[in-house]
């Protein structure tokens, strides 16, 4: 059909759950006054989680224009000043030196040993937290 890819009609499918246990993955990421909070679907490992020098930060802008797509405007890479690793071991929260607005955050996660099933987390900021 159209707008499906496949052989079938449609492009919607109902997932049931089996319950069986899901996935490590990244379940959201939320913007705090000082850099932003990674939820995950399951604990992390802690000893992993915690170690600074395995996250990779990047923002980067937009040329606003009459014109379809732009370029990578400013693509700069952001060194984390802090991680902390929630007690219950769901999130993570990195500290940034700076956040700037206009600008989409790239946050890559570090293996943490358990099969993370995504590593890359975007976040389009807009807007500062009061």
């Amino acid at each position: 059909g159209w707008g499906s890819v496949g052989s079938q009609p449609f492009g919607l499918r109902r997932i049931v759950y089996e319950g069986k246990e899901s996935p490590l993955a990244i379940k959201s990421v939320s913007l705090e006054k000082d850099g932003f909070t990674v939820h995950f679907t399951r604990p992390v490992n802690a000893e992993n989680a915690a170690d600074l020098g395995s996250y990779t930060v990047e923002h980067w802008g937009y040329l606003y224009s009459e014109k379809y797509g732009s370029p990578l405007v400013e693509r700069t890479k952001v060194a984390p000043g802090s991680v902390a690793v929630a007690d219950d071991k769901m999130s993570v929260k990195l500290t940034l030196p700076e956040l700037l607005t206009e600008k989409v955050y790239r946050i890559t996660i570090p293996d943490l040993g358990e099969g993370l099933s995504t590593r890359i987390a975007y976040y389009t900021l807009n807007r500062l937290k009061n």
